[in-house]
């Protein structure tokens, strides 16, 4: 349990800017469907889970479905950069010529 609880806090932290990030550029649609996936699949999880393992379950439960919705956050986050990287230089590109 304590390992389950020191992933999903450690994933937590290192994923934690990406909805803000998401939120600030303006993506608030690929944040809700996140975090609403994020909510049902824990849903699911503790219907699963919890009968079966109790608190641990629940805290499976809670770490599987935070450290997904931290990890699908952060790749999105990964490709909005990819974008913004990529249409900057075409514009640097087309200003200069190049």
């Amino acid at each position: 349990m304590l390992l389950e609880y020191l992933l999903s806090t450690a994933l937590s932290v290192l994923f934690s800017l990406a909805p803000t990030y998401l939120k600030a550029r303006q993506r608030n649609r690929p944040t809700y469907v996140i975090v609403t996936v994020a909510g049902f699949g824990q849903l699911l999880l503790l219907l699963t889970l919890v009968p079966r393992f109790g608190a641990t379950g629940a805290a499976l439960a809670h770490a599987l479905a935070t450290c997904g919705l931290y990890g699908v956050s952060a790749l999105t986050a990964h490709r909005e950069l990819i974008e913004v990287r990529k249409n900057r230089t075409t514009r640097s590109q087309s200003k200069t010529g190049a």
